[in-house]
């Protein structure tokens, strides 16, 4: 689906967020985002080596960023190690408190609403100028 989606956005107008599509909303109630380390594929962590692997070696900053989710039941360690073990930066929002006290951030446990996403993009902003620096 891929190339159709691509040729589509020659013949659709572009959207008047440049590509940002926002979520309103909240679903009601809000359940906790049910995650478990182990359902993490050893093919994707294979791919993010590789890829962390080939920025090093091109010179590139990569820094990895983990979204929030609506308090997740994992910690997301698995990330941290990697990112630690490569030396690359690593902006860990994904179970922060400031999010978790919030449940009006999200559409549901997994995706931010259009507050939320205005909340973690001012938050994110401020995390990269501090590395950036």
């Amino acid at each position: 689906s891929l190339p159709l989606r691509i040729l589509n956005s020659f013949i659709t107008p572009t959207s008047p967020n440049n590509g940002y599509e926002p979520l309103y909303g909240t679903s009601s109630p809000l359940q906790a985002a049910k995650d478990n380390d182990l359902d993490i594929s050893q093919y994707s962590l294979q791919s993010l080596k590789q890829v962390m692997e080939k920025c090093s070696k091109l010179g590139v900053n990569l820094i990895v960023v983990s979204s929030p989710k609506y308090k997740p039941t994992d910690n997301n360690d698995i990330l941290q190690a990697l990112c630690n073990e490569a030396k690359i930066a690593y902006i860990n929002l994904y179970d922060n408190e400031e999010f978790n006290s919030h449940p009006e951030y999200f559409k549901d446990a997994g995706h931010l609403n259009d507050i939320g996403a205005k909340v973690f993009s001012a938050n994110l902003s401020e995390e990269l100028k501090a590395i950036i620096k």
